[in-house]
């Protein structure tokens, strides 16, 4: 079951990222789906729970470039899938 507000659409694009407060470093990503309000995309960075990411680059029609780390899942050495919530400005 899907508790879910929202539909989140398929939606393959690769995106530039940087996580706030932890330096500028650009990182790489794809995005797996997307919704009015998040994404979830397979980072290849390690991420926790709570950071803000910010979206430089990427074909995302999100209302936000900043989000919120909900949730991360390993599935491999250096690849996470993550849940991500658009914060509100």
């Amino acid at each position: 079951m899907d508790r879910r507000r929202l539909t989140r659409e398929s939606f393959l694009s690769s995106i530039d990222y940087y996580v706030r407060g932890n330096g500028e470093r650009v990182h790489k990503g794809i995005t797996i789906n997307c919704s009015e309000e998040g994404l979830c995309l397979y980072v290849f960075s390690p991420v926790k729970k709570g950071d803000s990411l910010e979206i430089l680059k990427g074909d995302l029609s999100l209302p936000c470039r900043e989000l919120e780390v909900r949730w991360v899942k390993p599935l491999g050495k250096e690849i996470f899938k993550v849940g991500l919530l658009c914060m509100k400005a």
